[in-house]
């Protein structure tokens, strides 16, 4: 029962979000916004900081793969 309740409401919820359209992701878009974003600031739930996203730029390749798969 309580599946069913979440998907109605996981419907509703798109019906509510209009519609984005798909963009395709560069590793150049992610190194200019971590050149942008504050060096010592969390911007996302694992609290790694920025300055650590922009030094390595291996990871910028696996940002890009994983916005992608999303």
């Amino acid at each position: 029962m309580q599946s069913i309740m979440k998907d109605c409401n996981v419907q509703e919820e798109r019906m509510k979000t209009s519609n984005m359209v798909w963009m395709l992701v560069q590793i150049t878009d992610i190194s200019s916004l971590l050149s942008e974003a504050h060096v010592w600031e969390c911007t996302g739930s694992d609290k790694i900081k920025n300055y650590w996203l922009e030094a390595f730029p291996a990871d910028q390749r696996h940002i890009t793969k994983i916005t992608l798969m999303c």
